[in-house]
């Protein structure tokens, strides 16, 4: 009877060691990116940091009113082999190609767990619109004299 429950005890402690094991950020970074890819911000919030859940609470207010769902063909879910992760103690940066292009995101250690940082000052320091061309240059604009300034 001893000898069974030994076992058994062994069994336990053992499966809880295997539960406790930390998730690394390539986990992290894929589960994040296939739920945001996807537009289930709710779920991507879980993996994220305190400015990166209200970045994604806006994502879900825009997509609540229909101004961005994604289309089913257009989807790319990842692999843990799609993701590169350099890790420095409490920080690591994930690189992996999205669409084509080379994307890096920072994930920082809370508490023990990996959550991906994505500050809301990185949406407002110019860089993501620079690149892309949502005003066409050749297009003037004039002005009349006759708009009014609003106050």
């Amino acid at each position: 009877m001893k000898k069974h429950f030994l076992i058994v005890a062994l069994i336990l402690v053992s499966t809880f060691l295997a539960c406790k094991r930390e998730v690394g950020p390539e986990v992290v970074m894929k589960k994040f990116a296939n739920h945001f890819v996807a537009g289930e911000y709710t779920e991507a919030m879980q993996y994220g940091t305190p400015s990166t859940v209200q970045l994604l609470e806006m994502m879900e207010a825009l997509a609540s009113v229909g101004f961005y769902l994604p289309e089913e063909d257009e989807l790319e879910f990842y692999s843990l082999k799609d993701f590169d992760c350099q890790v420095t103690d409490n920080t690591a940066v994930c690189y992996y190609l999205e669409y084509g292009d080379m994307v890096d995101v920072r994930l920082i250690k809370i508490d023990g767990k990996w959550l991906v940082d994505i500050p809301l000052d990185d949406l407002y320091d110019g860089q993501w619109y620079e690149e892309e061309d949502w005003y066409d240059d050749e297009e003037d604009i004039e002005f009349t004299g006759t708009e009014r300034e609003l106050g």
